[in-house]
């Protein structure tokens, strides 16, 4: 092995010492080196990498002088290591990483003089205490000391460090920035973010290279005014700072993109920020004391996001509609009373946030044409906001007064003009506890096809508007903590996730009495929370889970022949009738319960299916009982399932979310059911063990305990509908919908056309040998049907034009 140039060792062990090392050797890669040295007499002359991380070295340095070769050295994560030794011979080291060396206190001064070194890191060196005090580095461009609690000073002397560009000492204990940094004129980024740093060197004006420069939770008190001078700066951080006031020369970082001043005593903004025209990812000013924006702000042409959330401004400047760019706007929990007429020109705007403006009383009727691409607006507890302004027309001038007026009921029944359209892009809407009349509103929204969630919880309706039906994407709908609500007879027809939790009047559930009868399937509901609704349960009856648990298998047999797995995910009241049904379980199949194997699964369920049945005629139905314990974490996570068939998976895409926030009950006083129904229709098992894996969203999740599971063995056959019959049921369905969609169009394009009797269609070369084939598809036009046809395309148009603006009815 004299020659031997490479050495690895990743796999096995190693016992005993190290005894010889050839000196050929250039590359040592051995992590979890399991000795406290490396023998200095051993050490190879000609090494130029060591890649040791995670090692039990101790100390690192001793006959380690004289290597000229050596230009990279990792020990990142050597936990025993408590000292770098003289590093003066290698003079052509490069890199240097010392990062979670948690134990380390002493780096040799020689580091400071290595003029080749460029990559120096101490990330996480938690006890480290003294650094070098003087350094001459030529080449140096990344120097890292984040989270070193313990260090205090920081570099005192600096001979040389014209080269570097990145500097990190976020979360030390440094407490003073010297002047030198001045001389560091290529830096690009420099991070001191959590330091006790109080003041900033006046010769900080020097860095006109400085990109990023990051001052959050520091004691700092203000911005020199040089700051001004760093004209390539893109990103200024001083969120949590005591920064109370920005001199006027902010106003010169005219490079400058995002501004962060979040949680600062800051009264106001000078009028310089206008001159800030390439700002544009962000500007954050929520929960400042800033009372009032300036007018300058409308100068910021390319802003797209703007943060006023927790603030007491009490209106916005007109000139906030200058805002071309702007694509989210929060100014939730502020004091406004009213929106200024302009905001209805902020035409690129899609989020809104008015949530907890407890004295907003006003929206001006701008928002009619205006806000044409808003796709999520938050009108959340604004208590004050009873009345919203009436569609107008768009031959209303526009500098007529917001005025708060009801809307009328019947204003979809009208015909608008383009320009009156009210959120036609709208895909989410929260409406929490809001007094605003809940059917008005809905009635007049123009995004009966865009719509897929709204949050209504808190209202104080006693029966879901009937209007709600016609949102036809909708697919989650939180009514939680609607206390007066009592029936719920409609619902949109694609609804997939429903929210009820904590309606303790509720008593009426049509839908789910109808899935639980089987007159009805669930269509694409998927997902329901009906915590402490105790009424309902009573009604519906304690053998809930059981009734759902008989209807999947005719719910799975009804979504047709595509779908192997389909889930249900319900959170109930934890009463001793919430179980697994009795009849589960009677010996027909071996099944086991094991921990998850994975980061994310919490369980693991094998089954094992017996051999002698035909798969294309059973199936499993699978009912799980989580207790919710109160180690259940806080925060939004689910639960979803795979099931492994002959080592493919299959997932139904069903999560159910955990949201415990803001619930009257503990979320421990609460039951997760997950049923999942398994078809095997036309697959060919080969291995008789399925598997059944629970999985969480979120790594660490915890607070789901198993309380039950049981198996049964279901039949997949329709007495009724076979496979072939629903499909072509579905086909003929399809075909219906086409052409009362065809009829529909027609009938509005007769109202345009000039031609009376454009719709009569003749059509004599029908045989009675294919009436049977008309009944599932559509009839073959004639030249004259072609001429309709067209027309057909134009009644289509216009009737989806008309319903836009409410004209005609779904």
């Amino acid at each position: 092995m004299g020659n031997l140039r490479l050495f690895i060792h990743r796999a096995g062990r190693y016992y005993g010492v190290v005894d010889h090392l050839p000196n050929s050797l250039r590359v040592v890669d051995w992590p979890n080196y399991p000795l406290q040295f490396l023998p200095s007499n051993l050490i190879p002359r000609e090494l130029a990498l060591i890649n040791m991380p995670r090692s039990r070295i101790t100390v690192f340095g001793d006959g380690y002088k004289n290597l000229i070769n050596l230009t990279s050295i990792n020990l990142r994560g050597c936990q025993y290591l408590i000292k770098v030794s003289d590093l003066s011979g290698s003079t052509n080291l490069q890199r240097l990483n010392l990062d979670e060396c948690e134990n380390l206190v002493e780096v040799h001064c020689s580091v400071g003089f290595l003029d080749k070194l460029n990559d120096l890191s101490l990330w996480k060196c938690r006890r480290l205490k003294t650094f070098l005090t003087e350094v001459s580095w030529k080449s140096m461009r990344k120097l890292r000391l984040p989270f070193c609690k313990r260090l205090k000073s920081f570099i005192n002397i600096v001979h040389r460090m014209e080269s570097i560009t990145y500097l990190t000492l976020r979360e030390s204990g440094i407490k003073e920035l010297q002047s030198w940094i001045g001389c560091c004129t290529s830096l690009e980024v420099l991070y001191l973010d959590g330091t006790p740093i109080k003041q900033l060197p006046s010769t900080i004006e020097n860095l006109t290279s400085l990109r990023v420069l990051g001052l959050s939770e520091t004691p700092l008190t203000e911005l020199p005014s040089s700051i001004g001078c760093l004209t390539s700066l893109v990103e200024l951080d001083a969120r949590q700072t005591l920064i109370e006031e920005l001199p006027s020369s902010i106003g010169n970082l005219t490079s400058l993109r995002e501004l962060k001043l979040s949680k600062t005593p800051i009264k106001r903004l000078p009028s310089s920020i206008g001159y800030l025209t390439t700002l544009e990812e962000l500007l954050d000013v929520s929960e400042t004391l800033i009372e009032k924006l300036p007018s300058s702000i409308g100068n910021l042409t390319s802003l797209r996001e703007l943060k006023l959330s927790k603030t007491p401004i009490k209106a916005l400047p007109s000139s906030i509609g200058d805002l071309s760019s702007l694509i989210r706007l929060n100014a939730s929990e502020t004091l406004i009373e009213e929106l200024p007429l302009s905001i209805g020109n902020l035409n690129r705007l899609q989020y809104l946030s008015l949530r907890g403006c407890a004295n907003l009383t006003n929206v001006p009727h701008s928002v009619y044409g205006g806000l044409q691409h808003l796709g999520e607006l938050d009108l959340s507890w604004c208590p004050k906001l009873v009345t919203f302004p009436s569609r107008v027309s768009g031959s209303v001038s526009s500098s007529a007064e917001s005025l708060p007026l009801m809307l009328s009921t019947n204003s979809n029944n009208g015909h608008h003009h383009p320009g009156s359209l009210l959120f036609p892009q709208l895909r989410g809407l929260r409406f929490k506890g809001c007094k605003l009349s809940v059917s008005d509103f809905l009635t007049n929204l123009d995004c009966v096809y865009t719509l897929f969630g709204l949050n209504l919880s808190g209202s104080s309706f006693d029966s879901l508007p009937a209007c709600i039906s016609n949102f036809h994407q909708l697919l989650y709908l939180d009514l939680s903590s609607c206390k007066r609500l009592r029936d719920i007879s409609e619902l949109p027809p694609n609804i997939y996730d429903i929210k009820l939790d904590d309606c303790v009047s509720l008593e009426r559930f049509s839908k789910l009495s109808n899935i639980l009868e089987q007159k009805d399937t669930p269509g694409s509901l998927q997902r329901m929370k009906l915590s402490n609704c105790n009424r309902l349960m009573d009604n519906l009856g304690m053998d809930m889970v059981s009734k759902m648990a008989k209807a999947l298998p005719y719910q799975l047999v009804h979504a047709g022949l595509d779908r192997h797995v389909k889930c249900w995910n319900l959170m109930l009241p934890s009463l001793p009738e919430i179980e697994v049904p009795k009849w589960f379980d009677r010996g027909e199949m071996d099944t086991s319960v094991l921990p998850g194997h994975e980061t994310r699964d919490i369980y693991e369920i094998l089954i094992k299916i017996p051999t002698n049945l035909k798969a294309e005629r059973i199936g499993l139905v699978v009912c799980v009982v989580f207790e919710i314990t109160k180690d259940f974490s806080q925060d939004s996570n689910s639960c979803f399932v795979t099931v492994v068939i002959d080592k493919k998976e299959y997932i139904d895409n069903a999560r159910h979310y955990f949201e415990s926030k803001g619930r009257e009950s503990s979320a421990h006083d609460h039951v997760y059911v997950c049923l999942t129904c398994i078809a095997f229709k036309e697959l060919e098992v080969v291995d008789p063990v399925v598997r059944v894996i629970f999985q969480v969203n979120r790594l660490g999740a915890k607070g789901l305990l198993l309380k039950s599971f049981g198996v049964h063995l279901a039949s997949m056959k329709d007495d009724h509908v076979s496979g072939e019959d629903l499909a072509r049921e579905r086909y003929r369905q399809s075909i219906s919908d086409q052409v009362a969609l065809d009829a529909e169009g027609a009938t509005v394009a007769s109202l345009v056309s000039d031609d009376t009797n454009s719709w009569e269609v003749h059509d004599d070369h029908h045989d009675g040998e294919q009436d049977q084939e008309q009944e599932l598809e559509p009839l073959l036009p004639t030249k004259r049907f072609k001429d309709s046809a067209r027309q057909t395309n134009v009644g289509r148009s216009m009737l989806a034009f008309l319903r836009c603006f409410g004209s005609t009815t779904c």
